[in-house]
């Protein structure tokens, strides 16, 4: 798992018992934006070793994943799972980290403003 913050972290999943990965300034680059970015995960001597793309941003997969609402989560499933696309992700309305995977949540539906 990988997290601004250990302690934040923490604060929301306190039952979480697996590998955690904290940001030492608390800021994952320049932040996530809600509504498309990207992720990639580098080993100690900077070369790529995963990635993702969601909502607006194809840059690592076109199409990309699923934009997440705020409190839901890209989870990908099943874990083990790694194609080199967004089919590797799903949404989820109940992030559980290091818990037994819950069936996929259908996103919100838009209203009407």
């Amino acid at each position: 798992m990988v997290a601004a913050t250990g302690d934040g972290f923490r604060a929301l999943f306190p039952a979480y018992a697996g590998l955690l990965v904290s940001v030492e300034d608390g800021r994952i680059g320049n932040g996530l934006a809600d509504d498309g970015d990207r992720l990639t995960l580098r080993d100690g001597a900077g070369a790529a070793i995963d990635a993702l793309s969601y909502g607006d941003d194809s840059t690592v997969f076109d199409p990309p994943a699923a934009a997440a609402a705020v409190g839901w989560s890209l989870e990908r499933r099943p874990a083990h799972r790694d194609t080199d696309t967004a089919a590797d992700f799903c949404l989820s309305a109940a992030p559980s980290p290091g818990e037994p995977p819950v069936p996929p949540t259908p996103p919100p539906a838009a209203t009407p403003t």
